[in-house]
């Protein structure tokens, strides 16, 4: 699949009714609103992994960088749509999703929408994945015993190159790779500066480690 690009909109709702909650614990809605042209783009790539998804959050809000939000993937609804689309369905390629995050959490749609730079945005993101892969260690003991597996992390990386905190997201299946996967977070901090022609805000990335032994 070649590289796909898919705007979301922001909307106004001009009418809004919220029914009976249900069984699964939400709640049936009657809404009426209009799409505005203005919102968050996203970019999708396909990667080799299978099963693998990576998520750059791009976040280009008003707030700042102190203030950029600190959500969990597993809480990320492109994240939780992106599992659901791979039950559903069977398909197993991996994805890389880039989201430019224009719309701010929690209501209002507030001011500065820059429209930011994908192909710089692109660039800086190849660096930071070549420095990873390039300092990837594949433990001896794994190595001996013939283990490999994909383990996804998730980190918020600032303007600078440090790595401000990590978690491992999904486990490889054998704890000696996610110990490695996070003592690599560990060791290549600080990743390369951001351009000066990209925002300063913190990004936050979820990103599969692949070790494999063909």
């Amino acid at each position: 699949m070649p590289d796909m690009k898919m705007a979301a909109p922001a909307k106004i709702n001009l009418h809004l009714h919220v029914g009976d909650r249900r069984p699964d614990g939400f709640h049936d809605i009657e809404s009426l609103f209009l799409a505005l042209d203005f919102g968050d783009t996203l970019w999708f790539e396909t990667l080799p992994a299978a099963t693998a998804t990576e998520i750059c959050m791009a976040w280009r809000l008003p707030e700042g960088p102190e203030r950029t939000p600190r959500l969990p993937p597993e809480e990320n609804i492109v994240y939780k749509a992106v599992s659901l689309f791979r039950a559903r369905t069977g398909y197993d390629d991996g994805l890389r999703i880039t989201v430019e995050k224009r719309i701010p959490l929690g209501g209002g749609l507030g001011g500065g929408s820059g429209q930011g730079n994908p192909n710089a945005l692109k660039a800086y993101l190849a660096q930071v994945r070549k420095r990873l892969n390039s300092s990837k260690k594949y433990p001896s003991s794994a190595r001996s015993q013939k283990l490999e597996g994909v383990a996804t992390v998730s980190f918020i990386l600032a303007p600078d190159g440090r790595v401000i905190s990590s978690r491992l997201v999904k486990s490889s299946g054998h704890a000696v790779l996610d110990e490695e996967v996070m003592a690599l977070l560990r060791r290549v901090s600080p990743l390369p500066r951001r351009p000066k022609n990209l925002p300063q805000d913190n990004l936050s990335l979820t990103v599969p480690i692949q070790y494999s032994l063909r």
